[in-house]
């Protein structure tokens, strides 16, 4: 699997993310294939990409696995390894940040903002410095996080 890079980890994110109902959301979590084939790099970038996708439109079970997986990708990964993701000329990793810090303050669910909260922290963590300068290229409303 390791062969399709980028494009096939983004699609097969997309899809687990996308599919997932009530009995789905149970077997989501370990996905262990999904992180044995492919470098963490590559699923962050595939996550971030995702999440800024305008032609996806997640529901709150799909935003809070996505978060999940985010966060728990985000515990095992080498500092270095978290780089910016540029997607058609913009920077998906600030366009991500920002609507994971929105999600913080969602009104309708409790799990949506504890996993914002939680992936935030976790991608803090990881690479202080570069989530720092990420979050200080993002308007004042965002910066509440440095």
């Amino acid at each position: 699997m390791a062969e399709y890079g980028s494009k096939g980890s983004v699609l097969m994110l997309a899809d687990r993310f996308t599919t997932l109902d009530g009995v789905m959301l149970s077997c989501f979590y370990p996905s262990l294939l999904h992180r044995e084939s492919f470098a963490p790099e590559l699923q962050m970038n595939a996550v971030m990409r995702f999440l800024v996708d305008p032609t996806q439109t997640p529901n709150s079970k799909v935003k809070v696995a996505s978060l999940t997986f985010l966060t728990q990708l985000a515990m095992c990964m080498e500092p270095s390894a978290f780089v910016p993701v540029m997607t058609s000329g913009r920077d998906s990793t600030s366009a991500a940040l920002a609507k994971i810090i929105g999600w913080t303050g969602d009104a309708k669910s409790s799990e949506i903002r504890r996993a914002a909260h939680a992936a935030l922290i976790a991608l803090y963590n990881l690479n202080t410095p570069q989530v720092t300068m990420l979050l200080a290229g993002l308007s004042a409303e965002y910066q509440v996080w440095i």
